[in-house]
């Protein structure tokens, strides 16, 4: 390629004689190397018979030398071929990245359309005679059109060039500038500053067209107009209906009802509180008004009598009577024996921790109120989820069952997959679940209806084990086989109930001053029992020696409401419990988590945001295996700690929406369950 910066005169004439514009040609560009769009004008340069294409852009900086030469250094862009062959959006491209102003260009598109309509003369002989094919006139055929001879054109285009040179001293212009508006200099007559004006708006007209922001504008416009991938449906419970309200009437004056006012208002108020309206026929007393009214004494609380089926509020018969059996097997005598053989290694390393992630299909809303409890299956082969909430709601969630969406890609029967995504929701309680347990595959729950109930896969239902009408159960927990229950109420009170004696034989004695939030028994001995309480303090008891006097064996102060207190899990795996250190627990709300050893000794401090306010339940952090402290976060996420106090990892995902106040680590270490106070549990594993 010949460099064009030497080219001069007649020599850069003919050089731009080799140019002409197309919508078709190569398609790379010479000089950035980037493929041209199929239809995108470009600059085709004919060089001794090879023809190369450049980008309207790359042209424009490469002829920029040739296209302003000369005394009135005019823009010879529109002296390129096939300009008017092109469409009239692509001409406009052209106009703006060759920095044709915009009168230049307006009169050439009026040259163009008087053309076509075959009134005007051809506006420069120069140009005509540079191009090679003429536009034919309406009222002639294309074959009256005839091509000039080359070496005419390049007599011409000497001699045009020499005139352009040269000039007169005088600046008398050539004989047809002064008959072609055309091809005057647009800057001719312009003070300074607005010739620098126009110059720097052709500028950014290149740049602009540079950035090629119609392409670009387009391809957004197409992405933003394509349709949304469709969300996968949630599992468990669907979102409630809500009933629309009628809306009152909107409330308008007598007056401008158009009807008149009855003129009644009160004439006098008499000593008795009666009082005397007047304005109409005949003037009444109303009897007097109470200044206030009794509330209406409560009903009595409605006990239970009975057990009550294993039948679910949102599934179907097929699915309960499956999920039943899923249950009885892990029941089974054969299945306990074989316990002991199957102990596993519960060890977890913070670098499997850190591993633990949440997949969409791992969240389900399980309740329609908070969750204040839950609790995994002690069982290593299937993950199953025991939840309780606010209104007295159980929900089991077999985790790994199949969601009626894969069901029906798979072919399988939707109505035998599960009942909503694998949830059962049963209502064995009348109010807020104050405690549940596992106990040799059978749930124990407690409630604030004073009723404690055990499910029975053997039998499919839930039984009544205790039914108390003056009692409100603020605590709850069990021995590992669910024949003990202990029992804490809202004025520090403890029951220890044995339901394989006749009537449930117990033992009453008070503990603290103030409301009982947590119980827990050591699970590996099931010798000493923890409570933590709004006295602030929490304690550890010898549940052999409990009567009334009865001290602590040890006692934990904090500097507020003590939520909650648990010893470590020991490792329990299925139902048998392994060896464990007997440490415990504590959240306050002072802010702070604490860990202590067997005699209520600080091991460690963790600060930890446990404000949740009003609308949120209260955080209760819990020991997973390795006395791994696992927490709730008001940042929407999982803290995890060591037991030296060192966090390990906060586990967070973007389909956790909301704080879980309550979180719970499997047996084996294989997951970890978050639960919220939207009633959704979501497994990290």
């Amino acid at each position: 390629m010949i460099d064009v910066k030497t080219l001069k005169g007649h020599a850069a004439q003919k050089f731009i004689a080799k140019c002409h514009v197309d919508t078709k040609g190569p398609g790379q560009c010479k000089s950035s190397r980037q493929k041209l769009k199929k239809g995108e004008p470009r600059i085709i340069i004919n060089d001794d018979g090879q023809e190369e294409a450049y980008s309207l852009v790359a042209a424009c900086t490469l002829l920029a030398p040739l296209l302003k030469q000369g005394r009135n250094r005019k823009n010879r862009a529109l002296d390129i071929k096939d300009i008017p062959q092109l469409k009239k959006s692509d001409r406009q491209k052209f106009y703006t990245a060759f920095g044709v102003s915009a009168k230049e260009a307006d009169g050439h598109e009026a040259s163009l359309a008087a053309a076509d309509k075959g009134t005007a003369e051809p506006a420069n002989k120069r140009r005509r005679t540079t191009t090679i094919k003429e536009e034919p006139a309406a009222d002639e055929s294309p074959a009256e059109v005839k091509e000039e001879d080359p070496a005419d054109a390049d007599a011409e285009l000497d001699s045009a060039a020499v005139k352009d040179e040269e000039g007169d001293d005088e600046g008398e212009a050539a004989p047809d500038e002064e008959n072609d508006e055309e091809n005057e200099d647009p800057l001719a007559g312009m003070n300074p500053y607005e010739r620098a004006r126009e110059e720097r708006i052709a500028s950014n007209r290149a740049r602009l067209a540079a950035l090629d922001l119609p392409n670009l504008a387009s391809n957004f416009q197409d992405r933003h107009l394509a349709k949304p991938k469709k969300p996968s449906k949630p599992r468990g419970l669907a979102a409630a209906k809500r009933k629309k309200e009628p809306t009152a009437p909107m409330r308008s004056s007598l007056r401008i009802k158009g009807i008149a006012s009855d003129g009644s208002s009160v004439a006098d108020e008499l000593r008795n509180g009666q009082i005397v309206v007047k304005g109409s026929e005949q003037s009444s007393a109303w009897g007097p008004f109470p200044r206030y009214q009794d509330p209406p004494e409560p009903k009595p609380r409605e006990m239970p009598t009975g057990p009550m089926d294993f039948t679910s509020m949102i599934g179907n018969p097929h699915s309960d009577a499956a999920f039943l059996a899923l249950l009885k097997k892990e029941t089974s005598p054969a299945t306990r024996k074989a316990a002991p053989k199957q102990a596993a290694k519960t060890e977890l390393t913070e670098g499997q921790i850190r591993k633990l992630k949440l997949k969409e299909s791992d969240v389900a809303k399980v309740t329609r109120e908070g969750i204040s409890h839950l609790q995994f299956h002690p069982t290593s082969t299937d993950l199953v989820i025991a939840t309780g909430d606010k209104q007295g709601h159980i929900a089991l969630w077999d985790v790994d069952k199949k969601t009626t969406q894969e069901a029906a890609r798979e072919g399988d029967d939707v109505e035998d997959s599960g009942a909503e995504d694998g949830v059962y929701l049963f209502r064995p309680h009348t109010s807020y679940i104050s405690g549940l347990r596992w106990a040799t595959g059978k749930l124990l729950t407690a409630a604030y209806d004073g009723v404690v109930r055990r499910m029975d896969p053997q039998r499919g239902e839930f039984e009544l084990l205790l039914a108390r009408d003056d009692a409100e159960f603020s605590a709850f927990d069990c021995t590992l086989d669910g024949t003990v229950l202990f029992l804490g109420d809202n004025g520090g009170n403890f029951e220890m109930v044995d339901t394989r004696e006749k009537a449930g034989k117990s033992a009453s004695v008070n503990l603290h001053d103030r409301k009982l939030n947590t119980l827990h028994l050591e699970p590996s001995e099931e010798q000493v029992i923890v409570s933590s309480s709004g006295d602030r303090t929490a304690s550890v008891w010898d549940r052999r020696k409990l009567s009334p006097g009865v001290k602590p064996l040890a006692t934990a102060t904090a500097n507020n409401t003590i939520l909650s207190a648990y010893f470590s899990p020991a490792g329990m795996l299925r139902y048998l419990p392994l060896p464990g250190n007997k440490t415990v627990l504590t959240t306050g709300r002072d802010n702070t988590l604490r860990l202590y050893d067997k005699d209520m000794g600080q091991l460690c401090s963790v600060p930890h945001n446990n404000n949740t306010g009003r609308w949120v339940m209260p955080l209760r952090a819990t020991l997973g295996p390795s006395d791994t402290i696992v927490c709730g976060s008001m940042k929407r996420a999982v803290d995890v700690y060591t037991k030296a106090g060192k966090q390990v990892t906060s586990l967070s995902s973007e389909f956790q929406t909301a704080i879980s106040s309550r979180c719970v680590f499997h047996p084996n270490g294989a997951a970890l369950a978050a639960a919220t106070a939207s009633g959704r549990v979501l497994v990290y594993r």
